[in-house]
């Protein structure tokens, strides 16, 4: 049995647990999304690019 609080887990239970938990330290590290696709530029005479993706709108 085991509750949740917030972000803590309090677990009501007889049986000794300790032996099944394991610990480990956590690491902040730089994180950067880099998302890679194919699209066509299409010139306008108003000096504007029209980028076209080949995705739908909305996703």
């Amino acid at each position: 049995m085991y509750a949740v609080n917030g972000d803590t887990l309090i677990i009501h239970s007889p049986v000794v647990i300790s032996e099944k938990i394991r610990l480990s330290s956590v690491e902040e590290t730089p994180y950067r999304k880099e998302v890679i696709t194919a699209g066509t530029v299409q010139a306008i005479p108003t000096q504007y690019a029209y980028i076209a993706s080949p995705f739908p709108e909305g996703l």
